[in-house]
C-alpha cells in the first residue's frame, strides 16, 4: 500500500515550497514532476522526503484555482 497516490499533490520535505504531482510509485520510489511545469523531468523521492499537500507551506489559493 502507497501512501500516495497517482496525481495527488504533495510538498517537497527539503523544500516545502515546491509542489509536486505524483506521477507514480514503483518499487519504494515516487516519481512526481513540478506543480508549476508539470513539462519537465520527473524527480525521484523516497517517501520520508514528502509531504502531504495538507502540511506544504505555500499559497493554498494558488493551487486550489489550478486544481
Amino acid at each position: 500500500m502507497t501512501r500516495y497516490s497517482e496525481n495527488d499533490i504533495v510538498c517537497d520535505s527539503i523544500n516545502p515550497g515546491r509542489l509536486l504531482v505524483v506521477e507514480r510509485y514503483f518499487k519504494g520510489l515516487y516519481y512526481c514532476r513540478l506543480f508549476e511545469d508539470i513539462d519537465k523531468k520527473a524527480r525521484v523521492y523516497f517517501d520520508y522526503e514528502l509531504v502531504p499537500h495538507s502540511q506544504c507551506q505555500h499559497s493554498k489559493s494558488a493551487v486550489n484555482v489550478a486544481i
